[in-house]
C-alpha cells in the first residue's frame, strides 16, 4: 500500500485519506475499479467499459488534461472553501477523503469532491457527500472557445444537470448509502453574477439506483 495511504472502515466502507486527487497515485488508485464518474457508461454500455476507461485514464502522463481542466479545479476547490465557511456556521465542515469502497461491490469506488460532516467529530462515519461541479460557460473544441452554457442552464433548473453528472450522483449515493448528495455548482466566470454559484440537494433515485446495483452484481 503506498505510503501516504490511511484508511479506516466504517461498516461495509473503507475510506482512503491522504493522496490528492487527480494526481497519478490517484489515478492509479482508481484502475481496476469502476467509479462513479462512469456511471452513465456502466448503465448503457457496462462493466468492461468502465474498467477500461480508467485503465486509460491511468496511463496518462498529465492527468490534469487541458488548461480548461486546470481552470475548473480551482475554481472547485474556491468553492469548497467558501461553502466550507457556511457550513461551519452550522456546526459543518467539509472532510477531505481520496477514494471510498464498499464491500458490497468489489469492483466500484468513488472519488467524492467532499464529505460533510459534524465539525467535532474527527473520526466519522456518518457522512453526506459533497459533488462540486465547475460548469464553464466555455469549452474547448478543436482549439478554439465554444460558448455552450452548461453551468447557467444548470444552475437556473436542475432538470438541466447533464445525465452523467445525474447518474454520477446517484451511483454515490448506492456506493455510501446516503440519502442525498449536496451539488455545488460553481462558475466565478458567468457573465450573470446572480448565477456564479448554485447549492441543489439531489435526493435518490431508486430505479436508477436499483439498475446500478443490479449491473454492478452482475458476474
Amino acid at each position: 500500500m503506498n505510503e501516504k495511504l490511511s484508511i479506516k472502515t466504517c461498516g461495509k466502507l473503507s475510506l482512503y485519506f491522504g493522496i490528492e486527487q487527480g494526481t497519478q497515485e490517484w489515478l492509479e488508485l482508481r484502475e481496476g475499479k469502476i467509479t462513479c464518474s462512469n456511471a452513465k457508461t456502466l448503465l448503457y454500455r457496462g462493466k468492461n467499459a468502465c474498467l477500461d476507461a480508467n485503465r486509460r485514464a491511468a496511463g496518462r502522463l498529465r492527468p490534469n488534461g487541458n488548461a480548461y481542466a486546470e481552470r475548473g479545479h480551482v475554481v472547485e476547490n474556491d468553492a469548497k472553501i467558501a461553502f466550507n465557511d457556511i457550513l461551519a456556521e452550522q456546526g459543518l465542515k467539509i472532510l477531505d477523503c481520496t477514494f471510498v469502497t464498499n464491500s458490497d461491490f468489489p469492483e466500484a469506488g468513488y472519488s467524492p469532491d467532499g464529505l460533510i460532516v459534524d465539525m467535532n467529530d474527527d473520526d466519522p462515519c456518518e457522512f453526506i457527500p459533497l459533488e462540486v461541479k465547475a460548469y464553464n460557460d466555455y469549452v474547448e473544441r478543436n482549439g478554439e472557445q465554444v460558448y455552450v452554457g452548461k453551468h447557467t442552464k444548470a444552475v437556473e433548473d436542475f432538470k438541466n444537470v447533464p445525465m452523467d453528472a445525474y447518474y454520477q450522483m446517484q451511483m454515490e449515493m448506492l456506493m455510501v448509502d446516503a440519502p442525498m448528495v449536496f451539488l455545488l455548482l460553481a462558475n466565478p466566470d458567468c457573465d450573470d453574477a446572480t448565477k456564479k454559484v448554485k447549492l441543489w440537494e439531489v435526493k435518490r433515485d431508486e430505479p436508477v439506483i436499483a439498475r446500478l446495483r443490479e449491473i454492478l452484481n452482475e458476474h
